[in-house]
């Protein structure tokens, strides 16, 4: 009879131990959306200058023969006078300039900057894409679906229409139809600045 007992109140205080636990669950998961509430009440976090890990960060390469030389990603809206600052390089700047996406920086000793586009190669690898009204032949073939006879049709449509004003007009190419050009706009753009 003893035992019959003892196994009741082992169940009792088993089932009222889950109980517990159960409330101890529900009150921790009910609190998951306050935090969250109140985490989107908080100001947004500023971005580092050298930051690498940002949605719309910008990729730059130093060009130097000294330390400072390798690809820096950056806050928008960064300025060439920043990045030299914060990278450590006692370079004389004589002119600051905000920096754009894709530039590659070399600096020279008079303290200017002589600024041109990363080489394609690196900047497919980096994930930017590359100006179809600048891209060579060779550049161009270096795009998934993009071979030797696609990269000089539009060679041949941008000589003859002059300049590509917008990624829309690859349609108008034979063999760029709109599952082909959806696919491409993730590797070519057109530079506003473009004439």
């Amino acid at each position: 009879m003893r035992l019959f007992n003892s196994a009741g109140k082992n169940k009792k205080q088993m089932f009222a131990n889950q109980v517990r636990g159960t409330i101890i669950m529900c009150v921790c998961l009910a609190m998951v959306p306050l935090f969250l509430f109140l985490d989107s009440l908080l100001p947004e976090k500023d971005v580092p200058v050298l930051a690498t890990h940002f949605q719309d960060s910008l990729v730059v390469e130093i060009c130097d023969a000294g330390d400072s030389s390798g690809i820096y990603y950056l806050r928008p809206g960064t300025t060439a006078g920043q990045l030299f600052r914060d990278i450590g390089s006692r370079f004389p700047l004589k002119e600051d300039f905000t920096i754009k996406n894709g530039a590659s920086l070399l600096p020279t000793s008079e303290g200017e900057v002589i600024i041109g586009q990363m080489k394609a190669a690196k900047r497919l690898a980096l994930g930017l894409p590359l100006d179809v009204n600048l891209a060579s032949e060779e550049d161009l073939m270096m795009i998934p679906g993009i071979g030797p006879k696609m990269s000089a049709a539009i060679a041949v449509y941008r000589k003859e229409n002059r300049w590509i004003k917008s990624i829309d007009q690859l349609r108008e190419i034979r063999g760029i139809g709109e599952k082909k050009l959806s696919r491409l706009k993730g590797y070519l753009y057109v530079d506003e600045q473009s004439p």
